[in-house]
């Protein structure tokens, strides 16, 4: 990753896979907005084909 504020969704990505966290439970937490972890939710929800913002 590279871009201004991408340690936020590295560091939510290091913590997901250090507690084996799937994605639905990603899907499931909350994550505030506006910010770049916010992001890392929205991938997994379009990776799943979940709707993103209603």
């Amino acid at each position: 990753m590279i871009g201004a504020g991408v340690t936020d969704m590295i560091a939510e990505a290091v913590v997901a896979r250090k507690l084996e966290t799937t994605g639905h439970e990603i899907l499931k937490s909350i994550h505030p907005h506006p910010t770049m972890s916010e992001a890392v939710m929205e991938a997994v929800a379009d990776a799943y084909g979940e709707v993103i913002h209603l």
